[in-house]
Formats: structure tokens, sequence, C-alpha cells
């Protein structure tokens, strides 16, 4: 057990992270970090997969400001050390999800967990929202101690497009309103 046994695994998993038709190295992929407590999710087939769906817009809340030097789509901070970005994967939605809740050290979602998660639109039909808090570390060794994250995702296609908003959960609670918002103004390009 421990960090150092799921090493190759937390690796194995961040080499797969892909956006659009690039691909992007996940910071820290070959250096030694902390994995997450536990096994991982293991990723979905076709986690990572490029979308292949075009741009997206949308109406960026006051106080949220473009990400310097991000390649993703929609990648905004707010806040002392908070994130919101859109994005789009391959795989099933619960899977993704899961992966997610792991970031903040969260044991996978049941079937009846997953059922119940709140709608939100998204892309003009109801996707989930998902709400957590914990203590996130990420792939690239980020870590967030009393972090909140809130995932709005649905099935579109063959590709999961979700927006991913996360960050110290004092920032977050200010943001609950404006990601709604946000989630409901995003368009696919033609």
């Amino acid at each position: 057990g421990g960090a150092a046994a799921e090493k190759p695994r937390f690796l194995q998993l961040a080499a797969t992270v892909r956006k659009g038709d690039g691909v992007v190295t996940a910071p820290g992929a070959g250096q030694a970090v902390d994995a997450p407590k536990g096994p991982a999710p293991a990723a979905p087939s076709g986690h990572g997969a490029p979308a292949g769906t075009g741009a997206f817009t949308g109406t960026i809340p006051a106080g949220w400001t473009p990400k310097a030097g991000s390649s993703r789509q929609l990648h905004h901070t707010f806040g002392a050390d908070g994130e919101v970005y859109v994005s789009a994967l391959g795989g099933e939605l619960q899977q993704n999800l899961d992966i997610w809740r792991h970031e903040l050290q969260l044991e996978p979602l049941t079937a009846e967990q997953f059922a119940a998660l709140p709608k939100l639109p998204l892309l003009g039909a109801d996707g989930v929202l998902m709400d957590v808090a914990g203590d996130y570390a990420g792939m690239g060794g980020r870590r967030i101690p009393g972090a909140r994250m809130l995932v709005a995702a649905r099935q579109v296609d063959a590709s999961i497009v979700f927006v991913k908003l996360f960050g110290p959960a004092g920032d977050v609670a200010a943001q609950v309103e404006a990601f709604a918002a946000f989630c409901s103004s995003i368009r696919r390009d033609p």
C-alpha cells in the first residue's frame, strides 16, 4: 500500500491526460509526487481520447480572469487559488466523476449517489452537478487543503463535456451562482 505503491498507476493515469487533439503533459508527470490515498479509479476506456468537438464559448462572470499560458478553452482563475475550465473527454460519465472525486480523496460514487446527482443546464440540456469537498491533490502535484469542487457534465455524442471549478472552499462558495450562470451560457461553436 501507500503512495509509493500507487505511483506507477498514478503516472499511467497522468499520462492519459489529453485536451482537444493535442497531448497535454501533466506538470510533474515524471517526478516523485504523493499520490492520493487509496487506489486511483481505473481510467475509463477512451478517457482522454481526443474529443474533436470544436471550441466552446460562454459568458465569463465578473471576477474571473483568463489563466495565463493555458491551452485549455475557457480556462479562468478566481479568488486566491481557484480555477475553472471547460473541456471534453472520452469515457463514461460516472467513471470521469469518480476520477475527480479521487482528487479530493473521496470514494467512487455508488449507483444510487450517481442517480441522485442534481441537474444543471449545460449545452441546452440537463447535465449532472457534482458538488464535493475534501483535500485536493491534483495529478500535477498541486495541493489545496480544504478544497471544494463543482463539476457540471453531460454526455454529448461520444464525449463527456464538462465544466470543472475548484479551489479553496470559501472561494468556491462565493462562485456557486456564477458557475451555474456560466454553465447555462456555454455554447459549442459550429
